[in-house]
């Protein structure tokens, strides 16, 4: 059985590796196609898609797992209570693409494919969720991440026969949401469901306060974005975008791909031996660190073409964002394994905190500094954040001795 689990949680690992290379390569190959300004409103899209996505269905998904520790889920009929959140997660997300059309530089059409494809994403999010449940973590994952390899492999077949333009990128992003959404459903199809309605209500009562720290943590890795659209422009973005893409992708696919193993580890009751510690805390980020000051500037000039060279001072400024988040990544999935609720709920305040200091940091050096100065006071904030997370993980650890030293 224990293997049986490692091998599901290896397996999903791979796909999520392979989702991210994926996505790596298409940005690779957008950021030199596409112009600087055309590459910021591609990012700036994909930054807003990734965001909307948790708002559309208020936690339905992580609820449903918390309602399902608790309760026989075999027995549960779930699909009257979905059907029910599709329509408002449809109204949730028809407002929110109103409202981005007015805040960015998207057009009435692409903010109604925006909402829309957020929408799907949303969708197949739950039933990401309700796969996880039944055991099925490697189908879940695949559903999910289907999207990026039909992007990848489309774009590549696009730029091989035709010029490339933002509306083609756009169609092709919108239809492998599309896509995604139909591979969902057909799996979706197949579960089996059981006789016991259950209502809204009843499944909100779960995992709320997961619901609220997934809210606020992307809307912190994308706010960065976010704020260089409004102060700086799309150029600005695509820059930025371009600049910080091999850091940013390297750093957060290490944390997240240590994370991923460490969250269940912790959640069965197992420990951490200090070798295997120090390796995940202090060796491999500081490997990554070590490439990244001496060879990363090579590296992006060559795979760019030179197109974001001269950008030094950005590019150090990312790196240490990019280590950030592999910290981040690390705390949130162990406290996420190891936490109690009244442990969440403190780390959710040094979100908040957090997201607030980097708004007025980012706003502030603005004023001197334009770019730099914006992820500047990003990575202030980012500091601040993992700051207080390693306190609350390190206090978990001492008290329950999770670290062997023998």
């Amino acid at each position: 059985m224990k293997n049986k689990i490692l091998l599901q949680i290896g397996s999903a690992g791979i796909l999520v590796i392979i989702g991210s290379l994926a996505s790596f390569a298409s940005n690779i190959l957008l950021g030199r196609t596409l112009s600087q300004e055309d590459f910021g409103v591609f990012s700036l899209f994909r930054s807003v898609m990734f965001l909307l996505p948790v708002l559309a269905f208020l936690g339905y998904g992580n609820a449903m797992i918390r309602f399902a520790k608790e309760n026989d889920f075999s027995t549960t009929n779930w699909k009257p209570s979905l059907q029910k959140i599709n329509i408002l997660g449809a109204g949730i997300m028809f407002i929110a693409a109103i409202v981005v059309q007015r805040i960015y530089p998207f057009s009435f059409v692409q903010s109604i494919f925006l909402g829309i494809a957020a929408w799907m994403f949303a969708r197949v999010m739950n039933t990401n969720s309700i796969l996880r449940i039944n055991g099925k973590m490697v189908l879940g994952q695949f559903t999910i991440l289907v999207w990026r390899y039909v992007f990848f492999i489309t774009l590549l077949v696009t730029l091989t026969w035709y010029e490339i333009s933002i509306e083609k990128v756009l169609i092709l992003f919108f239809l492998s949401f599309a896509l995604m959404f139909v591979v969902a459903k057909i799996i979706e199809h197949r579960i089996s469901v059981g006789s016991k309605i259950v209502s809204l209500k009843e499944i909100y009562r779960y995992g709320s306060t997961f619901f609220i720290i997934n809210i606020f943590s992307i809307l912190m890795i994308q706010l960065d974005k976010l704020i260089i659209s409004l102060n700086q422009g799309s150029v600005a973005v695509g820059i930025y975008v371009g600049v910080s893409l091999i850091a940013l992708t390297v750093f957060n696919l290490a944390g997240t791909t240590i994370g991923y193993v460490l969250m269940p580890h912790f959640a069965n009751g197992n420990k951490i031996i200090l070798r295997e510690f120090l390796i995940y805390f202090l060796l491999i980020p500081l490997t990554l660190l070590t490439v990244s000051l001496f060879w990363l500037e090579a590296i992006n000039t060559f795979i760019f073409d030179y197109k974001y060279s001269g950008n030094t001072h950005l590019l150090y400024l990312s790196v240490g964002i990019g280590i950030m988040q592999y910290y981040h990544n690390i705390i949130e999935f162990s406290l996420g394994g190891l936490s109690a609720e009244s442990t969440l709920k403190t780390y959710l305040w040094s979100i908040l905190i957090s997201i607030i200091l980097l708004i007025f940091c980012s706003v502030y050096f603005a004023e001197s500094y334009n770019l730099n100065g914006i992820v500047f006071g990003c990575l202030i904030a980012w500091i601040v954040k993992n700051i207080i997370g390693m306190i609350l993980l390190g206090n978990i650890f001492h008290q329950r001795k999770i670290i062997i030293f023998s």
